[in-house]
């Protein structure tokens, strides 16, 4: 965790690890850094908070069919003290009910990557 200052909190690559059950050379880690550095990631934004759970939705390209509706990605980030912890991420891809295919991937590396959650006291 690393935090900006006592209010922010941002979610660390030890958490990502974490929640998709892989190490560097894992195959969802591999496939979800080549589907941001493509940029096939066409939004991922939070929905809103509730206290302290953060709802994110990302859109993603079809990496076999780039002309096709968008994956879409929905996932709770919960803001606990100074950390960010990952919960239940699904995905419309046929990998996605498990939670860590590809795509969950490539969003989250992009959670890490670019945002900063601000923690308000509730």
């Amino acid at each position: 965790m690393m935090a900006n200052n006592e209010n922010s909190v941002f979610l660390n690559l030890k958490e990502y690890f974490r929640y998709l059950g892989s190490i560097p050379t894992s195959r969802n880690l591999l496939e979800g850094g080549a589907v941001l550095n493509a940029g096939h990631i066409m939004m991922c934004g939070n929905l809103g908070k509730s206290s302290r759970v953060i709802e994110i939705f990302g859109l993603c390209l079809q990496t076999s069919a780039l002309s096709s509706d968008p994956h879409e990605i929905m996932g709770k980030i919960i803001i606990n003290e100074e950390t960010a912890i990952i919960s239940a991420f699904t995905c419309s891809c046929k990998a996605g009910l498990g939670g860590s295919c590809k795509h969950i991937s490539a969003i989250l590396l992009e959670c890490t990557r670019l945002y900063k959650f601000n923690v308000f006291d509730v």
